[in-house]
């Protein structure tokens, strides 16, 4: 085992699996494939006849390792707890399988989430990468108003984080990934259309079009729920633009 105590948590249907799976922190460096390599990795690998993801969480900053180990769950944990109740509710999302935390001093160190393979694309630039993407936008509006409907917040709603499958018969199939920031039984429906914000950070048209299927479904009124969306995007850009001039000027005063 690598160094520092592990936690394991196995989903039952995979306790067969349990010893291929703990040795994921030592071995997933060599055998898996890289998909992903930022802040966090992400790695495709095959066990026991599995096609399987692993997230690495990079090891947290000194106060969040104690945040994470004393006053709230650690993201892994959290991507797992949070897919178990998206099954439980019937939405969408590559079925979980793990997650491990390494202890060291007493503190969370690294973590691993591990899950199915969803052989999906994202929806990121819809307009131009999706056949008959209208089609898909319609299906999509009706799987984020049953998200909704369920009380469901994805706190990080954005295209690379929503991904779809189409079968045979041309139905589109709906998963989330990067799921460890949701809060469940959430009725606020302002609070809920702050989904819209960066679906699409390009093109308010885009926007507005998924915010009028959306609305066609629910109920409310299409042109009134496309220029919310739009606003709500503005608002999104607005916030960065803050946020980048807020950094250069802390950069400044760092010199």
């Amino acid at each position: 085992m690598a160094a520092g105590r592990f936690r394991i948590v196995i989903n039952p249907a995979y306790e067969h699996l349990r010893e291929a799976i703990a040795a994921i922190p030592d071995t997933i460096a060599a055998t898996g494939e890289v998909i992903y390599d930022a802040r966090n990795t992400i790695y495709r690998a095959h066990i026991g006849g599995v096609d399987l993801t692993v997230k690495s969480f990079h090891v947290p900053a000194p106060p969040n390792r104690f945040v994470y180990t004393f006053l709230r769950p650690g993201k892994a944990r959290r991507s797992y707890d949070n897919a178990m109740r998206l099954q439980a509710l019937s939405i969408g999302t590559p079925e979980p399988i793990a997650y491990m935390e390494e202890y060291r001093g007493g503190l969370i160190a690294r973590s691993y989430y591990v899950c199915r393979m969803f052989e999906g694309q994202n929806i990121r630039h819809w307009e131009t990468d999706v056949d008959d993407y209208k089609s898909m936008l319609r299906a999509f509006a009706a799987f984020t108003l049953d998200l909704h409907r369920k009380g469901v917040l994805h706190k990080d709603y954005s295209p690379g984080n929503i991904l779809f499958q189409r079968d045979t018969d041309g139905n589109y199939r709906f998963a989330l990934v990067d799921i460890n920031r949701m809060k469940f039984d959430v009725h606020d429906r302002r609070r809920l259309f702050r989904n819209f914000r960066c679906l699409n950070i390009d093109s308010e048209e885009e926007t507005a079009r998924v915010a009028r299927y959306y609305a066609e479904l629910s109920g409310d009124d299409p042109d009134g729920m496309g220029r919310m969306a739009v606003e709500l995007l503005r608002g999104y850009h607005r916030e960065k633009a803050r946020h980048r001039r807020l950094k250069r000027l802390l950069g400044k005063k760092k010199k």
